[in-house]
């Protein structure tokens, strides 16, 4: 009978006293990219003009902005050094922007100079070096050679891209 009723009194006692995880909502300045090597034990940032198998490949983004909780604005990304900590912001963020991702040269045969390539990437959320948002694994076949991609993102009425550093896929 005491189990029971202790049971009730844990619930009421976490409810009241756990951290509640807050959710501010993103507004983007500015994005930074980097070339994501991803054949080791973690994915790396790559050094500039890198070789990274294309199985391997991933685009990382980190995302710079502002973020308003309940009134009170904060810049973004200081959440890894802010005691506050936003829950979803990730997908904050999704259902107000959408991005795609541009071959800067050709890609192969079927995507030229400036072919949206973004069906040829997938989202990767967790599995990620520190200070990278947001990657995009890569899963289509590039021609073997240097390459480079700008990702865009559009929403809240503005435009926002960047264009990764040359790295040669193998």
């Amino acid at each position: 009978m005491k189990k029971i009723f202790l049971y009730p009194l844990a619930f009421l006692f976490c409810a009241f006293t756990c951290g509640k995880i807050e959710t501010g909502v993103l507004t983007l300045t500015r994005i930074e990219v980097r070339n994501i090597d991803n054949s080791g034990a973690e994915p790396v940032v790559a050094a500039d003009g890198a070789a990274i198998p294309a199985k391997a490949y991933m685009i990382g983004v980190q995302w710079h902005g502002d973020v308003n909780y309940n009134g009170d604005n904060y810049t973004y990304p200081d959440r890894y050094d802010n005691p506050k900590r936003w829950a979803d912001d990730p997908y904050v963020l999704a259902d107000r922007y959408t991005y795609n991702i541009y071959t800067v040269g050709p890609f192969n045969a079927d995507y030229p100079d400036g072919a949206n390539v973004t069906p040829l990437f997938r989202t990767e959320k967790t599995y990620l070096p520190r200070n990278v948002d947001v990657g995009f694994v890569l899963f289509g076949n590039p021609d073997p050679g240097f390459h480079s991609f700008t990702v865009v993102y559009t929403g809240d009425g503005q435009t926002i891209e960047a264009t990764t550093p040359a790295v040669e896929l193998k």
